[in-house]
């Protein structure tokens, strides 16, 4: 039985969220009470399951990417911006 607490104030990064593991992992996280960023290159997937996380309730950010090309752009400093999603929800 999931516990809403479990992943309270945690951020899970899912890349591949769009179907199959990915997307079971991303429904895992949100129904203990993690804040999910899901990763897939298709955009109409994510918006599937952005809806369902929605209905499992938490908070959610969707990033249509390639992930070698998101990781590549992190790892060199570009202009990835992440929303307050991604910020300490204690400040």
């Amino acid at each position: 039985m999931a516990r809403k607490d479990r992943f309270t104030n945690k951020v899970v990064l899912i890349t591949g969220a769009g179907s199959g593991i990915g997307r079971a992992t991303a429904l895992a996280f949100a129904a203990e009470g993690a804040r999910v960023a899901i990763l897939d290159r298709s955009a109409d997937a994510l918006q599937a399951v952005q809806a369902s996380l929605k209905n499992v309730g938490g908070e959610i950010l969707a990033i249509p990417c390639d992930s070698p090309t998101f990781h590549r752009k992190c790892a060199h400093g570009n202009s990835f911006q992440p929303t307050s999603l991604l910020d300490d929800p204690k400040s």
